[in-house]
């Protein structure tokens, strides 16, 4: 940089390019970003934004897959404490004729397996309220967390508590709501609450 004295003021000015006339000071340089910069800083926003919706689907998927898991085995937990506290599964054959299977190539013998909306057959044995089959009152499902679809095919909590005749459903992986099935093995004397 050359110093330029003029009318006493000592000024500093840049070299001179080419065009530029004999003692006249070049404007100084914005600093600023160039266009690449930005383009190279959105691009990885838009990276990390990715990546972070990318993991909180992942997430939200999980959970409802865990908390499915998590009421399936609360089921058969309520179906087995009914057989221990009454003696007998809360699943009768002769209501089900069309669904039992007597000879399984699979060796596992006799059972009944409901799925679909008639579940709750089998599930309304369990209620609180339901003196009929629970002659004790004993909660064996907390019907305040269960989800049931009911009449109009709406899915909601507590549908248990207002309606009997309400099939028990669950969120799947994809964000539908899906049935619960039920098998009963007759000679394993052993029930299973599926997916």
């Amino acid at each position: 940089m050359r110093q330029m004295r003029l009318s006493g003021v000592c000024m500093e000015t840049q070299p001179r390019t080419r065009n530029q006339e004999p003692g006249t000071v070049k404007p100084p340089l914005r600093g600023g970003f160039t266009l690449v910069e930005l383009l190279a800083v959105i691009t990885l926003i838009s990276v990390l934004i990715g990546i972070v919706f990318g993991t909180a689907q992942f997430v939200v998927k999980t959970a409802r897959q865990r908390q499915a898991e998590v009421t399936q085995a609360a089921l058969e937990n309520a179906l087995t404490s009914y057989r221990h506290e009454y003696g007998k599964w809360p699943v009768d054959p002769n209501a089900f004729p069309d669904n039992v299977i007597t000879n399984a190539e699979d060796g596992l013998g006799r059972r009944l397996m409901v799925n679909g909306p008639d579940n709750w057959k089998i599930f309304d044995l369990l209620r609180v309220n339901n003196i009929t089959f629970n002659q004790n009152g004993i909660p064996f499902i907390d019907e305040s967390t269960v989800l049931g679809m009911d009449n109009q095919g709406n899915v909601r909590q507590r549908c248990l508590i207002t309606d009997s005749k309400c099939p028990l459903v669950y969120k799947a992986r994809d964000g539908t709501f899906a049935y619960f099935t039920i098998t009963n093995w007759f000679e394993l004397d052993k029930v299973d609450v599926g997916l």
